[in-house]
């Protein structure tokens, strides 16, 4: 079988790295002059584990710093602070710290949970970065996507790479019969994906983008601040939007997410302290992330912001739907369903962080908390449940919603 990928950011490489570790086939890799997306999608959660295993150097590779959870500040109410953490499993008199928790406080709090259980929330308040082996789930790492794709690519081998960009895309009725390079050379394949970032080159050809009437931010921006070592993510409320501050081995970048119907470029500049160029950005969805023979992957296929740093992770969640349909003939129907279903459960568990505000009463958080918020019934049932116990019992729950799990939604019910 041929597979191309189109683009040679962080979701082709993961795209093509699974697909050649888990296919027999021919893969080829077009990878023009693309240049990647500084500053988002750098924080990750502990699936990025799953796709580094056999990779020794990829750490240094990619200036990896380690991550244990996600520093809120501002958010909800008040002055809050609040840490939602990868939750570490270190041992106390030979169980689990989970265990001896739910023994020891069946009552416990949120905060008093942050705090009791294990190490974590202490090497955050102190910037240490020490990782437990038997930790559950796990921690996630910091990385620099462009050299996180470095990494993957450089993790597989057999297959053939164009240095060209995608000239035109020739269609017939079982969907891409041919590419044409920029050099003139026509490139075959019986499985396309494209992730060719917000210029979805292939699958735009074959499908409409669905933007999400239901977020409220539209630009953004991105740039370095002063070198920080802190083993966390800090995602900071302000008043017309929110920051992001993400520590690598050799900078901290910074972002600032805000909406151009309520302030203007310079407003945010100032008010962020970050001075580079505002990018716009349409969150939504392709109508369908497969089609035909063509399979869409990374900003290609959707898009919302990186509060909660879902996008890796959901990069390999749509490479993983892609093998079920090549090697066990999985329906592009049902692929499409149930990742329409996962697009749609990181958009309402992102828009439930606006829902709740901030504590700042401006026109951005009053807009924010005034957007439709209609839920699911799996929504329902997971905040129902997190409501009806305590952390003790909720920390042996294997339920999640996407890629949260009920004492996720206890903690942010509760913060």
């Amino acid at each position: 079988m041929k597979i191309v990928v189109v683009g040679g950011g962080s979701a082709g490489w993961i795209t093509a790295s699974y697909i050649k570790n888990n296919l027999d086939c021919e893969l080829t890799v077009i990878s023009g002059d693309e240049k990647p997306i500084v500053g988002v999608g750098e924080s990750t959660t502990p699936a990025i584990l799953k796709m580094v295993t056999n990779l020794p150097s990829w750490k240094i590779d990619s200036c990896a710093t380690l991550k244990l959870g996600i520093k809120f500040e501002n958010w909800y109410r008040g002055d809050s602070v609040w840490y939602h953490l990868f939750e570490d499993a270190k041992k106390i008199d030979g169980i689990d710290s989970i265990e001896y928790l739910r023994n020891k406080y069946p009552n416990i709090t949120s905060e008093e949970f942050n705090f009791f259980h294990g190490n974590f929330l202490f090497y955050c308040k102190n910037n240490v970065e020490k990782p437990f082996n038997n930790s559950i789930p796990g921690y996630g790492y910091h990385v620099q996507s462009d050299k996180l794709g470095f990494a993957l690519k450089n993790s597989i081998s057999d297959y053939k790479l164009y240095t060209q960009d995608v000239d035109h895309v020739i269609l017939n009725e079982k969907g891409i019969d041919y590419l044409i390079l920029n050099n003139g050379e026509k490139i075959y394949a019986d499985i396309y994906f494209d992730c060719s970032g917000f210029k979805r080159k292939l699958i735009g050809e074959m499908t409409t983008w669905n933007s999400y009437d239901d977020m409220i931010a539209n630009r953004y921006i991105v740039g370095k601040i002063n070198k920080n070592n802190r083993p966390y993510t800090v995602s900071r409320a302000l008043k017309n939007g929110w920051m992001w501050e993400i520590d690598t081995q050799n900078r901290t970048n910074a972002g600032f997410v805000y909406c151009s119907d309520i302030i203007s470029d310079e407003q945010a500049m100032n008010e962020s302290g970050l001075f580079y160029d505002s990018k716009k950005f349409d969150s939504g969805k392709m109508k369908d992330i497969a089609i035909k023979n063509c399979i869409s992957n990374g900003l290609a296929q959707s898009f919302i912001e990186p509060l909660e740093a879902t996008s890796a992770e959901f990069y390999q969640t749509v490479a993983k739907y892609a093998w079920d349909h090549i090697e066990f003939g999985a329906s592009k129907k049902d692929v499409n369903n149930e990742l329409r279903k996962e697009a749609k459960r990181i958009e309402t568990f992102i828009l439930w962080h606006y829902q709740n505000g901030s504590k700042f009463e401006t026109p951005f958080w009053d807009y924010a908390k005034s957007l439709s918020f209609s839920v699911d019934d799996e929504f329902k049932e997971m905040l129902s449940f997190s409501r009806q116990h305590n952390q003790m019992e909720l920390s042996k729950s294997e339920a999640l919603y996407s890629q949260w799990a009920p004492l996720c939604f206890n903690n942010w019910d509760s913060v």
